[in-house]
């Protein structure tokens, strides 16, 4: 019988090769946990592919050969201007995804994505990038917090929590940006800050991570809340991300909570929620209109905003700015 990990590699492999004489594609790689051999038994497939215009057809979620795969496509003029790029500052490859670092190249021919390739993992954790990084969420957080402080003072308490829990997301990465620590696996995302926060010693913002989600409330509720929201979660994803994010939901993201990682599952299809109704910031009180609550009943009680007052939802906001301060 295969083990679980050979059958992760061989499937990524699979697919990888569907893409190597792809139209429009210059280079194709293998990248986040599955290329640094750090893969789990559920890991998704980074698929980096170097493209000389952006393809449309492709889909960024997806799922392929059972398993969930990110499409990510990096512009070829964009490789060749950092490559061409001698003496430019460090910071310059922050305009690149982080799922490339490491990548396991699979198709290159013409050798642009080794060249990159090198450059790029010599240059993730300089110094000055990390602290680019870490600078950059900052930047988001404190946007997204000024955006939420104000929904909250208006009357908008639901909306202003949406965005105190996408300004939450943008201090974790602060905070491992902070700590020198690369951002993985979505699905592990509470587990993982457990041990991280453990070792580092920022179990405060942990915990306060943990309210502001709302996953400090009885387990058997929460998962049957979920599952009561997922067609109207689906409905949503398949609007604002396309047909084939419903599959990569539903079986990259463990709909039925059989993994061993409930809360951190909890948490990613509440931010993908919120990515899908908050994200561009244009409805700036989309959660409080009676329409969303009338369209998306269950979807509304998942997001618990039919069990926090807006004073529960200030003492979030308190715990935040302490955690926050703590990156100043």
């Amino acid at each position: 019988m295969v083990h679980w990990k050979q059958q992760l590699y061989d499937s990524a492999n699979r697919v990888a090769n569907q893409f190597k004489d792809y139209p429009g594609i210059v280079s194709v790689a293998i990248g986040g946990s599955l290329a640094r051999g750090m893969a789990w038994k559920h890991s998704d497939l980074e698929l980096c592919v170097i493209v000389d215009q952006h393809l449309q057809e492709l889909q960024y979620f997806n799922y392929m050969e059972n398993m969930g795969v990110e499409i990510i496509q990096i512009k070829k003029q964009q490789v060749e201007e950092f490559l061409a790029g001698e003496g430019l500052p460090k910071e310059a490859v922050l305009q690149f995804p982080i799922q490339i670092y490491k990548c396991r190249i699979v198709h290159d021919p013409s050798g642009i994505l080794a060249k990159f390739k090198a450059a790029y993992d010599d240059t993730l954790f300089h110094s000055d990038v990390t602290a680019k990084k870490r600078e950059q969420a900052l930047q988001s957080v404190d946007q997204r917090y000024a955006l939420a402080e104000s929904l909250l003072s208006g009357g908008f308490p639901n909306t202003a929590l949406a965005h105190l829990r996408l300004a939450s997301n943008d201090l974790l990465l602060a905070y491992y940006w902070h700590n020198h620590i690369l951002p993985r696996s979505q699905n592990r995302t509470v587990y993982l800050l457990k041990q991280n926060a453990e070792r580092f010693g920022f179990v405060d913002f942990y915990n306060t991570f943990l309210q502001i989600f709302g996953l400090n409330q009885p387990l058997p509720a929460m998962k049957q809340s979920l599952f009561q929201s997922q067609s109207e979660i689906y409905q949503l994803a398949n609007a604002g991300w396309g047909s084939n994010s419903v599959l990569f939901l539903q079986n990259a993201v463990d709909q039925n909570l059989e993994w061993g990682y409930d809360k951190s599952i909890l948490y990613v299809y509440k931010w993908c929620v919120h990515l899908l109704k908050s994200g561009k910031l244009e409805d700036k009180n989309v959660y409080d209109h009676k329409q969303f609550e009338a369209d998306y009943p269950k979807l509304y009680q998942f997001l618990d905003f039919d069990k926090m007052t807006s004073e529960e939802i200030r003492g979030l906001f308190d715990r935040f700015h302490d955690a926050r301060s703590k990156l100043a």
